[in-house]
């Protein structure tokens, strides 16, 4: 990483208007958790191109992982303003959005994932995730159920079915859902309770 970030300075002190370096430097900066300089960067190479979607979304992720969920808003919306069904700024608007509180329109984010892209995990995640905190558990059991056909190994899916059965009373799918989860992560803590709720009825 030190030596990555040494040729993006090298490249960027013979070229300092070269915007794929500055980019370069705000993803690796990113990825090693240094989110100020990382900001920089970002800011850096939206200066020379500010319409580069990739960049924007960049920074979009930044400014969540950090927090800042309006400034993270602003960005998604501007990427969306570029590309409107970029399911990448769709998903970080989402998240931008839960963050502000906003659930209603952050849902509407993943509904238009899905729309786009009908068997998208992360947007079923997070519909599912709605809809068994609404305690409307047939519906999620049935998203939980799309995700898990995609990937039956998916340990939220795996506990989110769990919990949408016991509440539905399906207490053998239930138990079966636990167990199953169990065999992917048997330190779920969540799983063992569940499981142990349904052996004492």
């Amino acid at each position: 990483v030190d030596e990555a970030e040494e040729d993006y300075h090298a490249v960027l002190e013979k070229t300092p208007e070269d915007f794929e370096s500055w980019r370069g430097l705000g993803l690796l900066l990113y990825s090693i958790e240094d989110y100020s300089t990382s900001l920089q960067a970002f800011d850096q190479a939206l200066k020379i191109n500010p319409h580069d979607i990739l960049t924007i979304i960049g920074k979009g992720d930044l400014l969540l992982a950090m927090g800042n969920y309006s400034s993270a808003l602003e960005s998604y919306s501007a990427a969306l303003l570029l590309k409107k069904d970029n399911v990448s700024a769709l998903y970080g608007k989402g998240l931008a959005l839960g963050g502000l509180g906003r659930s209603k329109e952050a849902l509407q984010c993943y509904r238009r994932i899905l729309e786009l892209e009908p068997d998208n995990i992360m947007a079923l995640q997070k519909i599912a995730d709605d809809l068994l905190e609404r305690n409307e558990s047939i519906q999620a059991a049935e998203h939980y159920g799309r995700i898990l056909a995609k990937d039956p190994m998916n340990t939220r899916a795996l506990l989110g079915i769990a919990s949408a059965q016991s509440d539905l009373m399906d207490l053998d799918q239930a138990l079966q859902s636990y167990e199953e989860l169990l065999k992917h992560d048997s330190n779920s803590s969540s799983a063992w309770i569940g499981r142990g709720e349904i052996l004492l009825l």
